[in-house]
């Protein structure tokens, strides 16, 4: 009981560091707080420009390059705002100046807020898959990754795309151990709203389909190859979750639905771009190379070594 209560004030410290360290950046380039005006990242100013005219933004999207749920729960976030500075008769924060100011603080505090959850969403799936231990160690290497604390400052896609995709992963585990209905669904609305902030959210379908037939060979261990393939195909889960996934992610991209070809022709352009970032030859020792490199520049050489030994040796 002492040890766990121990772990308990651990696991709460360690979420109130990781906010502090989120929060410190959180008016660094924003007009009457920094001196510094500007974004960090590009995506940033698309966010905050797409959440300022959400309403109209829906109808005239050109750029179907990037999904808008982020854009959109921010632009919805920041209605009340908008309405009390009138209520207030305060006309001079009833500018789009003003607004934009209050949508690029209330877009940054939600990515704190989410950069923090991905910290207690990465130690509950650890906890699952291992133990307490463990899964304090994964949300310690969380909570002082450089790259994770940056981007929980600025209103980019990166980290709601990283705490959505921790929280399907959990619901998933949870909807298959517990055979829950209502944790499926719950599991589709994440896949959907993480596709619906990046497109390259597709991929958590991969370990959708891996656990899912897991689940299915454990459950019906006796069962023939083909009745468990059958089963598998027919799995409820998997369909609630999919078509679920599905509502939601054309709910926040409604853009998809009203220009379709725009978004065909984006997608085929963007697949033209990455090609020419193929190598015509596989090199492992150059591909793992970079991969060191990119986890020494983001999460720092100290953290990212731990990351690989954790690897290595689970």
């Amino acid at each position: 009981m002492g040890s766990s209560m121990k772990l308990d004030k651990i696991l709460l410290g360690m979420l109130i560091i990781g906010a502090l360290l989120r929060l410190s950046g959180l008016f660094w380039g924003i007009p009457l707080f920094s001196q510094y005006t500007g974004s960090y990242h590009p995506d940033e100013r698309k966010v905050i420009l797409a959440a300022l005219w959400f309403t109209d933004h829906v109808f005239t999207n050109q750029d179907l390059g990037w999904p808008t749920a982020l854009h959109y729960t921010i632009g919805v976030l920041s209605v009340p705002f908008k309405y009390l500075t009138r209520l207030a008769l305060l006309e001079n924060f009833s500018t789009p100046y003003y607004h934009r100011l209050i949508i690029h603080i209330l877009g940054r505090l939600l990515s704190v807020v989410l950069g923090v959850g991905a910290i207690l969403i990465t130690y509950r799936i650890g906890e699952i898959v291992f133990d307490r231990r463990r899964a304090l160690l994964a949300g310690f290497l969380l909570c002082f990754s450089v790259f994770h604390v940056t981007n929980s400052s600025v209103a980019t896609p990166d980290v709601p795309t990283s705490f959505l995709l921790s929280l399907f992963i959990f619901l998933l585990i949870k909807t298959l151990k517990q055979e829950s209905v209502k944790l499926a669904l719950l599991s589709g609305c994440a896949l959907g709203l993480l596709v619906g902030t990046k497109y390259n959210g597709i991929f958590a379908v991969i370990p959708l389909l891996i656990l899912v037939g897991d689940f299915v060979i454990r459950k019906y261990q006796h069962a023939s190859p083909l009745k468990k393939a059958f089963l598998y195909l027919s799995n409820n889960y998997l369909w609630i979750i999919g078509v679920i996934s599905a509502v939601v992610f054309l709910a926040s991209t409604p853009g998809i639905i009203f220009r379709e070809q725009l978004f065909i022709q984006k997608v085929q352009s963007e697949g033209s771009r990455m090609a020419l970032f193929i190598p015509p030859s596989y090199n492992l020792l150059e591909s793992c190379k970079n991969v060191a490199d990119a986890l020494s520049r983001s999460m720092g050489i100290p953290l990212a070594l731990a990351g690989m030994l954790g690897l290595l040796v689970p």
